[in-house]
């Protein structure tokens, strides 16, 4: 899945999927009180994600739109950035980063770490110790990009003019985040 859909953002295209198809389980359904329910219910939420970046990387390139389309694509992208923001606010502890600091030395970006608070109570050490923090991480990659491709192609006017004669430290630092995580 993660191939298909950088295939189809590379390329710019709907990604090669049967949408007909259903998400098994979802994490909506996972009740169980087995040992590694915890690490299902995880994997569960991580692939919610990628099946909704994979709608949206659809909807953003599936085409131009056709006469009357118009209303339908926004109730769609509303439905798809609900769907993302659902994702984000329900999601398990686990999916937030323990800690984030300013941009560096190494480049623009922050520095993230994730974890999980339960690495040091599990015995299943290779399996949950080095697969979790990879969940996180790639899921908290595809909700920013799920939210940097629905703000891209939202529907509206493309051609809006703002006049902005300059920008001081304050506005720059006080831009707010194009989707936000609660941390």
């Amino acid at each position: 899945m993660r191939q298909c859909l950088y295939n189809a953002t590379i390329n710019q295209q709907p990604p090669d999927i049967d949408f007909s198809l259903q998400l098994h389980p979802t994490p909506d359904s996972m009740q169980d009180s087995h040992p590694l329910a915890r690490l299902r219910l995880e994997t569960a939420w991580a692939n919610q994600m990628t099946w909704n970046l994979a709608h949206v990387v659809n909807y953003c390139f599936e085409g131009g739109e056709q006469h009357g389309e118009r209303t339908y694509k926004g109730r769609r992208w509303q439905e798809l950035w609900d769907q993302v923001q659902k994702w984000s606010n329900e999601r398990p502890e686990g999916f937030s980063p323990i800690w984030q600091g300013e941009p560096g030395q190494n480049g623009p970006f922050p520095e993230i770490w994730f974890t999980t608070d339960w690495h040091g109570k599990c015995m299943y050490l290779h399996l949950v110790q080095h697969h979790l923090p990879m969940l996180a991480v790639v899921s908290f990659g595809f909700y920013h990009f799920a939210c940097i491709l629905l703000l891209t192609y939202k529907p509206g006017p493309k051609f809006a003019i703002r006049n902005v004669t300059s920008l001081s430290d304050t506005n720059v630092n006080n831009t707010p985040l194009l989707c936000s995580l609660p941390y």
